[in-house]
């Protein structure tokens, strides 16, 4: 085998490793999206909805920041001294409404050929 041949054959096992790794990547990724959907069928049918809770919304002191978002991670929803939950739950798409997308815009103006 010269050096050549060695040289592809390196470097189709290289991708072929690499393609690999990313189809794992893949199917792992959607495995997880496959739960969430899965879950979230099962809290529809009961009349739930999941809401994302975000706790340091609004907060400019960065350590308290990240101390709201350490019993967040950990499951705990932080209370004030008056028992109103501190933060906010980001509000949800309703059902059909398309989100950020591009819109084309054309100009109404003629342009006159000298």
């Amino acid at each position: 085998m010269n050096e050549l041949s060695s040289w592809f054959l390196g470097v189709g096992c290289g991708f072929a490793i690499s393609v690999m790794v990313s189809v794992c990547f893949t199917v792992w990724g959607r495995s997880g999206y496959r739960d969430r959907a899965k879950a979230a069928r099962v809290l529809k049918r009961q009349g739930l909805t999941p809401q994302l809770y975000l706790p340091a919304v609004g907060e400019g002191d960065t350590e308290l920041r990240a101390a709201l978002e350490f019993f967040a991670a950990r499951g705990y929803i932080i209370t004030n001294t008056q028992g109103e939950v501190v933060g906010k739950v980001c509000p949800r798409p309703e059902e059909g409404r398309q989100g950020p997308h591009l819109r084309l815009v054309v100009s109404n103006l003629k342009v006159q050929d000298d």
